[in-house]
């Protein structure tokens, strides 16, 4: 049987412990800021899919009146959520979503998309759980020079670079899937403050690689971005139909 023998670098929270609970650029400042702009009612169901140890979970139910649930494939990060005040999370993949049809107000996906299996898939999920008119807000990684695509996609490591892709492709494939992208901003600027911080707590970026795995190349792993030029981004799309 073939396994999947790639570093999952989501999982290693504890090479992220110098960035904050929220283990992505931006922080929950970002994540309120996409709020601001869906401008939901109170009571609202949203659903954080790829909530990882529910860090911001626990802060939605803290700050919003909101019907908050989070899905994530991971046992061991959904363990550390169940210890959170992070409450309704199943283990679940973003292709395979165990929500009735329209049943969501909005989803919550962050650096998640790009770590997912079928992205295809996980969309059409989205639709399909989605109330016509329902937001779907993503924020993630993506390269600003498709030429080092394929540099990333080698990375012995499980991680959103490796699956990050151009601007327009992004945007293709969300409206493929019946979407209308409202939002598209750029927060690259959030994925250096982000990147100061790894180098601040490890002393270097090859130093962050070396101890996310011993199989990752430090210096193929930092060719690789360099090439790629990775930015990061917020986007809001919304479910087309009667209400959007």
């Amino acid at each position: 049987m073939i396994t999947d023998q790639r570093i999952h670098l989501y999982e290693q929270t504890a090479l992220f412990d110098g960035v904050g609970e929220a283990i992505r650029p931006g922080g929950m400042a970002l994540t309120d800021h996409a709020l601001s702009l869906c401008n939901l009612p109170a009571g609202s169901c949203l659903l954080d899919v790829g909530c990882g140890p529910g860090a911001a979970m626990a802060y939605l139910s803290d700050h919003y009146d909101y019907q908050v649930f989070g899905c994530d494939p991971s046992a061991q990060l959904l363990q550390t959520a169940h210890h959170r005040r992070a409450r309704s999370v199943v283990q679940a993949m973003g292709e395979h979503l165990p929500f009735a049809d329209g049943q969501l107000d909005a989803i919550l996906t962050e650096c998640s998309l790009s770590v997912m299996q079928n992205a295809d898939t996980a969309l059409q999920e989205f639709a399909r759980i989605l109330r016509p008119g329902g937001y779907l807000i993503l924020n993630d990684f993506y390269v600003r020079n498709p030429a080092g695509m394929a540099a990333m996609c080698c990375l012995p490591i499980d991680s959103c670079l490796g699956g990050a892709l151009p601007q327009a492709d992004i945007i293709l494939r969300i409206e493929r899937h019946g979407f209308r992208v409202m939002v598209w901003e750029d927060h690259t600027d959030a994925l250096r403050i982000f990147t100061a911080q790894l180098i601040w707590q490890h002393g270097s970026l090859q130093q962050f690689w070396c101890r996310a795995s011993s199989h990752a190349d430090p210096l193929q792993a930092q060719n690789a971005i360099t090439l790629a030029k990775p930015g990061y981004f917020l986007l809001i799309a919304q479910k087309g139909g009667r209400d959007g």
